[in-house]
């Protein structure tokens, strides 16, 4: 059953894998009066009176040729409008100010705003939406050119495959995702308590603590990849885990595959390479710590937006 209580999830276009493979269409769909274009610059998205900004065929066509290519994202189910995004990263502040004017988008209601925190405001739909595009920018960025001969990359399918430009390689490349484990660790002293493991990671300086996280690696499961991860962080061995759900994450490109699991011993032994420190938890515990984000030099736990919140939300709810 889908789980329309993650951010990000619930794309609502219709993908059109094989019409996007005609470029004919492409092309008609770009001219189309009822096409729509999601702006992005590096990781904020456009955001207007706590809606998603979005752009007209008109407004963006003489920008086409300067910027990215506008990569197709689908269509919508109602009255099939074509959706594309349409990158303007390589421009520097001041060349945006000047886009977003001639665009006549400068006004105080609308904003540039990073996709993390933009997330708490955008309906679900658009919060998909932006994921997939901000998805799908990242992976043009990171292959402009060949991994086998060096050449550059050209784009085909509406920008959601290249092809290389060299005839002896012709090598064909497609968007890729990482598998993300990420699990909520639980501990039930002889006391009966449940607690659950929560740790401050070295990337966040250890003022914000979350569940443990880390990449399935080449050759084993994402069930493997979990107990390896519980193990490897925090020298636990796991006794039962379960899959929970999952959630995109387009940071740049991964999918967080959520567990719940039970330890029987709760001595840790800490890498610190990875965090910098971590601790057990009730759920009366987690009450007083703050939203990320918040101005307070207290413990933080993740945003609301995050699959890492859902599963300790649900934890202190005791729904898993």
């Amino acid at each position: 059953m889908l789980n329309s209580n993650i951010s990000l999830t619930g794309m609502p276009l219709l993908r059109c894998e094989n019409l996007r493979k005609n470029a004919e269409w492409i092309n008609q769909q770009l001219e189309a009066q009822n096409a729509y274009f999601i702006p992005l610059y590096k990781g904020k998205v456009l955001v207007s009176l706590g809606g998603l900004g979005k752009l007209t065929c008109q407004q963006v066509k003489r920008f086409l040729s300067s910027v990215n290519k506008a990569i197709f994202l689908g269509l919508a189910n109602e009255d099939k409008a074509a959706c594309f995004t349409i990158d303007f990263s390589h421009l520097d502040e001041q060349s945006l100010e000047q886009t977003t004017l001639m665009l006549n988008l400068e006004t105080a209601a609308t904003s540039w705003q990073h996709l993390r925190f933009a997330i708490n405001q955008l309906s679900t739909s658009d919060a998909a939406i932006c994921g997939f595009a901000q998805a799908m920018v990242n992976w043009h960025v990171s292959h402009q050119f060949c991994g086998y001969c060096g050449n550059e990359l050209i784009t085909r399918e509406g920008g959601h495959a290249k092809k290389c430009s060299n005839d002896e390689c012709n090598k064909w490349v497609f968007p890729r995702t990482d598998p993300v484990v990420i699990m909520l660790v639980e501990h039930t002293d002889s006391q009966g308590v449940k607690r659950c493991l929560l740790a401050g990671h070295q990337r966040t300086g250890g003022q914000v603590v979350s569940t443990l996280a880390g990449f399935v690696d080449p050759g084993e499961s994402i069930e493997e990849g979990a107990i390896r991860e519980v193990f490897e962080e925090v020298g636990l061995q796991v006794d039962s885990l379960e899959y929970i759900t999952s959630q995109p994450w387009p940071f740049p490109s991964s999918l967080m595959l959520g567990f719940y699991m039970k330890v029987s011993d709760d001595a840790l032994n800490i890498d610190h390479n990875e965090l910098t420190h971590a601790m057990w938890c009730t759920k009366e515990d987690i009450a007083e710590f703050a939203d990320w984000g918040d101005e307070s030099e207290g413990t933080q736990i993740p945003g609301k937006h995050s699959i890492a919140r859902y599963l300790i939300d649900r934890w202190c709810k005791g729904q898993l």
